[in-house]
């Protein structure tokens, strides 16, 4: 029983102030802390007692009086380990809102820790005994390093910051491995290599075609990455489908499997903008944005290189006739084995075309 008075209770505080949201700041510069708290005035009002004359707004004479009350709840709320000297106000004004919007309120404080921080614990529980929805959108400026972001959220109050000159040889890391298992999971992008791949006559072909393909989707992941250019996600995916239903077609088609490196080319600027689609949601809160894309740059292409090696040393013991009417032999795939493999890519090309286009059940 006592459990259900409890949700019944926290419901009803969300019903209070639903939309609860507050922004913060916090800058570090060497041993100096600076913490600046944006929040709305019903939020406060909810957990404290500063309205006296019920109009669910302050006013200035309701901010003197509670100026104590206000940055005590506000320093006793959003904390940070370790833990610096007693913050002093520097801060606390209205903002006042428009018609529509609603009253703010703006605090500054200042502290000093006793040592230079190597890092820093951040937690924030603003508002949360009469809403446990509210959310809190957080910035972190640590000297030089580019700011940082963070979204404290229903169940997520603690931010383990590090600063860059700790994170980025584990963010490199940690995007590269993200990049091969990406490329080894990506089974249209690997259709798309053994298309290629059986349609090469020899080692320097294949090189190109390779080459070209890999210079062509570093590109576009870089430029849309990091925000250059967009293009809506269900054309790049549709493109992507075509692009193996092409190259698997023109296998059959042509009886002479030339190089294509320009093709390679082509469609590699189509594949790059995928993979740049799967990057962006991890890049949306990683301050080093350049460090994550080199990472996940290195792991797409490592992984890239497994498969090419892979496939080609398999498909050159693949026993079966490589000679081609009147032309030289054709290095990596027996005739047999380059026509079934292209008439499965097409399908598949198709099919996943047709999916993705919502065409299918």
């Amino acid at each position: 029983m006592s459990h259900f008075v409890v949700l019944v209770a926290l419901w009803l505080g969300a019903v209070v102030h639903p939309n609860s949201v507050s922004s913060s700041r916090v800058s570090v510069r060497g041993s100096a802390l600076v913490l600046e708290i944006q929040c709305q005035s019903a939020a406060l009002i909810e957990c404290i007692d500063l309205d006296r004359d019920g109009d669910a707004r302050l006013d200035e004479v309701e901010l003197e009086r509670g100026r104590a009350a206000i940055s005590e709840y506000l320093l006793a709320h959003y904390t940070f380990d370790p833990a610096p000297s007693a913050p002093s106000v520097r801060t606390l004004e209205l903002v006042p809102g428009g018609p529509f919007d609603e009253q703010r309120l703006q605090a500054r404080f200042e502290a000093r820790f006793a040592s230079t921080p190597e890092r820093l614990a951040l937690r924030c529980r603003l508002f949360l005994e009469r809403n446990p929805f509210h959310r809190d959108s957080a910035t972190v400026l640590w000297n030089d390093d580019p700011p940082a972001t963070f979204l404290f959220a229903e169940g997520v109050d603690l931010w383990e910051f590090a600063p860059a000159s700790v994170r980025r040889g584990s963010v490199f890391i940690d995007f590269t491995k993200l990049g091969i298992e990406h490329i080894l999971t990506g089974y249209d992008h690997i259709a798309f290599l053994l298309a290629l791949i059986v349609a090469a006559r020899r080692l320097r072909s294949l090189v190109g075609v390779v080459s070209a393909f890999t210079v062509a989707h570093s590109i576009t992941l870089a430029a849309a990455a990091l925000g250059w250019f967009d293009l809506p996600g269900r054309a790049v995916e549709l493109a992507i489908a075509l692009s193996i239903a092409y190259v698997g077609a023109e296998n059959l088609l042509f009886r002479r499997p030339a190089s294509r490196w320009f093709e390679a080319f082509g469609f590699g600027l189509v594949h790059g903008l995928g993979f740049a689609g799967f990057l962006g949601d991890s890049l949306l809160f990683e301050p080093l944005k350049t460090t994550a894309l080199l990472g996940f740059n290195l792991g797409v292409e490592c992984g890239q290189l497994a498969i090419v090696l892979t496939l080609a040393l398999c498909l050159r013991w693949v026993p079966g006739d490589r000679a081609l009417e009147g032309q030289p032999r054709a290095w990596f795939a027996p005739r047999w084995l380059r026509l079934g493999a292209s008439a499965v890519i097409a399908i598949l090309g198709f099919y996943w075309f047709a999916e993705r286009a919502g065409w299918l059940p």
